[in-house]
């Protein structure tokens, strides 16, 4: 008895370690101690369980690439169906679900003909809610009717497990049984699923607009959880459907409530909301937040409510936001775009597209954009030149139907040039119509 005591208490600590770094996701650290422990052909049931288990989770990402890593893939799932097959069914504690994972290696393994009918006899035996699962499942892969009846079967004989009835709702829906789907959602949300998962089901369960409101009220079921009502991401989507429905006010309180779960997508959807909503001052900072610990979208956020500035002719409103987005990012092109714009038609400078003109004169729309500002400010010559180079660039069609109409306004017409220009348009787009009104014009004054 006092050898097991001492046995017990040398495996506890070591079987621990494990679960530690299985639960951190550090299955190469798992697969190195577990191989140094089975060194020398000793046995090591818990080794062996943890050696097949991390190699079975690196399988699973090499699965997702090109045929070679899948092919290492299989091998590796292989190896770890040998490992976990020395583990006994019987084993106690972290090791008894040993049975589970060396039918879903054999699942991911692609190649076992037999698997199925093992399954249907393991459920038979016993009524195990996996074995229904995992047959569940490839009746999916293979498009078999009998996905549904699996599925349900795992979900009924094993409640704790949520997963189950979100796969049986899943494979409901691809069945056009909506209803029934939804009822299995409300199994495993009942059940403990957790969130994130059901908030994605409900999603692809009822995409529509139409479907605002059946999706509020059913994520309205998850306030009841502790938490809930300042949870970002559930925030997020009941936002998203009061939205929808054109609840756009009660959407941005849900969304201000949320003081926790705030992600990049959370702050960006809030900020766009309180942008629909005219109260940019407010967004401005959650976009400018997000973009500055890195999410780009965030600062495209910040040129549109720079955009939206602009086309109000609020210049400076409009300046500082694509300032705040080029402070974060200066090769933000569009950005700095726009902002050479604004300062044009705001009467300012033209030294911002001067810059890029001068950054970028390789850029044919660059070239044009910076042109048309100069036509506008009366800088002709400035804008011909622009103008005149970018015509010489691909993808120039805009520059040289610009010159054309630049030349034939500032007279006297040279119309043999200008025709030359515009049947150069032409050729490429011959139904271009500006293009061919130009054209038109530019004959009539070479036949004058």
């Amino acid at each position: 008895m006092c050898v097991w005591i001492v046995l017990v208490g040398l495996l506890l600590p070591q079987q621990d370690a494990m679960r530690d770094l299985a639960d951190q996701g550090r299955w190469d650290e798992i697969i190195r101690q577990a191989e140094d422990r089975l060194g020398g052909g000793r046995s090591d049931h818990e080794a062996r369980y943890w050696l097949g288990r991390a190699s079975v989770e690196r399988a699973r990402v090499l699965l997702q690439g090109r045929a070679f890593s899948r092919d290492l893939a299989r091998a590796i799932l292989h190896r770890a169906i040998g490992q976990l097959m020395l583990v006994p069914d019987d084993a106690a504690g972290a090791m008894s679900d040993a049975k589970e994972w060396r039918a879903y290696a054999r699942f991911l393994s692609e190649d076992d003909a037999i698997l199925a009918k093992e399954l249907e006899q393991w459920f038979e035996e016993d009524g195990c809610g996996y074995a229904a699962y995992l047959r569940g499942l490839i009746a999916v892969a293979e498009d078999e009717p009998s996905a549904v009846q699996w599925l349900e079967r795992a979900a009924r004989r094993s409640p704790e497990r949520p997963m189950f009835a979100l796969e049986w709702s899943d494979a409901l829906a691809r069945a056009g049984r909506r209803s029934e789907s939804l009822d299995a959602w409300d199994l495993a949300r009942d059940n403990g699923a957790d969130q994130a998962l059901l908030l994605g089901q409900l999603l692809s369960l009822l995409p529509a607009v139409s479907d605002a409101g059946a999706r509020l009220a059913k994520l309205d079921t998850l306030l009841n959880h502790p938490g809930a009502r300042v949870d970002g991401q559930l925030a997020w989507y009941r936002a998203f459907s009061l939205e929808q429905i054109g609840l756009l006010a009660e959407a941005e309180q849900v969304m201000a409530a949320a003081t926790d779960n705030r992600t990049w997508d959370v702050d960006r959807a809030h900020a766009r909301l309180l942008a629909r909503l005219g109260r940019r001052t407010e967004a401005g900072p959650l976009f400018a937040q997000a973009a500055t610990e890195g999410d780009q979208l965030s600062l495209n956020g910040l040129i549109d409510l720079g955009n939206a500035a602009a086309g109000e002719r609020l210049w400076e409103e409009g300046l500082q936001y694509y300032d705040i987005a080029l402070g974060l990012e200066p090769r933000l092109q569009h950005a700095a775009l726009n902002r050479a714009l604004l300062l044009a038609q705001s009467g300012r400078s033209l030294d911002a597209y001067r810059s890029m003109v001068g950054r970028s004169g390789g850029r044919a729309d660059i070239l044009n954009d910076a042109a048309l500002a100069a036509w506008g400010w009366g800088r002709l010559e400035e804008a011909e030149n622009w103008f005149a180079t970018a015509a010489e660039l691909p993808g120039a069609l805009d520059a040289t139907e610009n010159l054309a109409a630049l030349l034939m306004s500032a007279g006297p017409v040279d119309g043999p040039r200008i025709d030359d220009m515009l049947g150069s348009v032409l050729s490429e787009e011959p139904t271009r119509a500006r293009s061919l009104f130009l054209h038109h014009m530019a004959r009539q004054f070479t036949t004058r």
